[in-house]
């Protein structure tokens, strides 16, 4: 068993596995359970937050001159149809928001963990290359006067 990790190949497999089995439970979480962490600083309020197989960064202008870090965790009612925000979006001031500025930007977890998981696969289920012995190796005749 020793001999499964000698390779590098296979050490690298097992540290990208361990970085994509993470991301694909925060994923799956996604789905069911919103996140959300917060922190104000002076006027302006930042938020990262996983909804929907996507990790969400929010950004808005904050009156209440409230300072500090939030977190909130709520389950999403599956019978009520999910609240996305798209890729990017950006409210201009007058809009229904009032005179907020808000900036939000997502991003799908599936393309870091797809790519994560095929090469941790493929790291550790690729067969290692054998040696070549050097005592089986023929060396050149040396020739003399030159």
């Amino acid at each position: 068993m020793s001999d499964f990790f000698t390779p590098w190949r296979r050490k690298m497999g097992v540290v990208t596995l361990i970085v994509a089995l993470p991301l694909m439970g925060m994923w799956v979480r996604s789905y069911v359970v919103e996140d959300k962490l917060a922190i104000t600083i002076g006027d302006v309020r930042y938020a990262i937050g996983s909804v929907q197989g996507c990790v969400v960064r929010d950004r808005w202008l904050d009156k209440t001159h409230s300072g500090g870090i939030g977190y909130s965790s709520e389950w999403r009612d599956l019978n009520r149809p999910a609240r996305l925000p798209p890729p990017y979006y950006r409210a201009p001031p007058g809009s229904p928001l009032g005179q907020v500025e808000f900036e939000s930007k997502a991003v799908p977890y599936w393309p870091f963990v797809v790519p994560l998981s095929l090469l941790s696969a493929c790291l550790l289920l690729s067969q290692p290359r054998t040696r070549s012995n050097p005592q089986n190796v023929v060396k050149p005749a040396a020739t003399e006067g030159t």
